[in-house]
């Protein structure tokens, strides 16, 4: 059963219609060498680039997790203490939790993303 083609070309499906197409060249006009190196040169190019996307996509990722990490090691940090948050809003943090990949510090029952934290202090201050 043939493959079937969805979305890009992957490299199998590339290199088997490459040398299908070199298979029933016209032997009387056959491809242009210069032509056909431009194709395998362009292609492996391409290749190339998707691969090094991948990484940097990987590598995004990471950081990402890291900075998550970090993020919730200061939420920790601020449990008891006094915060400051918004327009002059503050209470004591009694809670740190992860939504949706953020970070959210509980004041007084409310949930408060961590980077709208002003101000901390020793609770009782």
């Amino acid at each position: 059963m043939p493959e079937q083609l969805t979305g890009a070309l992957g490299t199998e499906q590339f290199l088997n219609l490459y040398v299908t197409q070199l298979q029933h060249q016209d032997p009387l006009s056959p491809l242009d060498q210069t032509d056909s190196l431009a194709q395998l040169a362009q292609f492996s190019q391409l290749e190339s680039s998707n691969k090094l996307n991948s990484k940097f996509d990987q590598l995004l990722d990471l950081e990402l997790q890291s900075n998550a990490n970090q993020l919730g090691t200061v939420g920790a940090g601020l449990l008891g203490r006094e915060v400051s948050f918004g327009n002059s809003q503050q209470g004591v943090a009694d809670a740190v939790s992860r939504v949706d990949g953020q970070i959210l510090v509980s004041v007084g029952g409310q949930l408060v993303p961590i980077s709208d934290v002003n101000a901390i202090a020793v609770a009782g201050t």
